[in-house]
C-alpha cells in the first residue's frame, strides 16, 4: 500500500513540475507525454468557440416550412396509429382481413410502423430530417395506400386508414419539394403596398 501512495506522491510531484532528480525516466516520459501544451491557433478557435454566443438549433433557416411540419406530424400520427393498433388490436384487425393473427408478428409490425412515425415526425422538428422522412414516410405511405386498395371491399378502417396513409404521403413528399424549391430560391422580396 506504501509503495502505491509513494508512487501517488511522486506523480503528483512530477505533474505539478516538481520532479525529483533521481525519479524514474519512463515515469517523467509517462507524465510529460499525457500534457502537451495546445497550440495558439487551438487556443484561439477555443477561445473563439466559447465566445461567442449559443447557437440555437431552431433558428429560421433550419426549420421546416409550417405545411411540411403539419404534414409529417399528421403522417406520423397515422403510422402511430396503426402502430398502436397492431400491438393492441391485432386481433381485431385479423379477424377483419379474414387471416389468421400473429401476435409475434402484429408486435414487430406494430413497434417498426411506430419507429417510422417518429421518424416522419422528424421532418416537423428541423429541415435536417425532412430528406429521411420524405424517403421512409412517403414511400411507406405509398406501398401500404397500394396495397390497401384490396381491403376496400374487405375491411373498411384498414382502407381508409392506408388511404389517409397514402395521401399524407404524397402530400408531405409535395410540401417537401415546395419547401425545397422555396429555399433554393432564397427568401421573397419585401414589397410595400402601392397607395393610390
Amino acid at each position: 500500500m506504501s509503495d502505491e501512495l509513494d508512487l501517488e506522491r511522486e506523480i503528483a510531484r512530477i505533474l505539478a513540475g516538481d520532479a525529483d532528480p533521481e525519479t524514474d525516466p519512463v515515469l517523467l516520459w509517462l507524465a510529460s507525454a499525457t500534457r502537451s501544451t495546445p497550440s495558439a491557433r487551438l487556443t484561439a478557435r477555443v477561445d473563439a468557440a466559447l465566445a461567442a454566443p449559443a447557437r440555437r438549433a431552431t433558428v429560421a433557416g433550419e426549420r421546416p416550412s409550417r405545411w411540411v411540419a403539419v404534414v409529417a406530424i399528421a403522417l406520423a400520427a397515422a403510422f402511430v396509429t396503426q402502430g398502436l393498433g397492431s400491438i393492441l388490436a391485432g386481433r381485431w384487425v385479423a379477424r377483419g382481413l379474414g387471416e389468421s393473427f400473429a401476435p409475434d408478428a402484429a408486435l414487430e409490425l406494430g413497434l417498426a410502423m411506430i419507429a417510422v412515425g417518429m421518424c416522419t415526425a422528424a421532418a416537423a422538428i428541423s429541415r435536417v430530417w425532412g430528406p429521411v422522412a420524405v424517403l421512409t414516410g412517403t414511400s411507406l405511405a405509398t406501398a401500404l395506400a397500394v396495397h390497401g386498395v384490396r381491403e376496400f371491399g374487405e375491411f373498411a378502417a384498414g382502407a381508409a386508414l392506408h388511404a389517409t396513409e397514402g395521401l399524407l404521403g404524397v402530400a408531405l413528399l409535395a410540401a417537401w419539394l415546395v419547401d425545397l424549391h422555396g429555399r433554393r430560391r432564397g427568401p421573397a422580396p419585401v414589397t410595400r403596398p402601392q397607395r393610390r
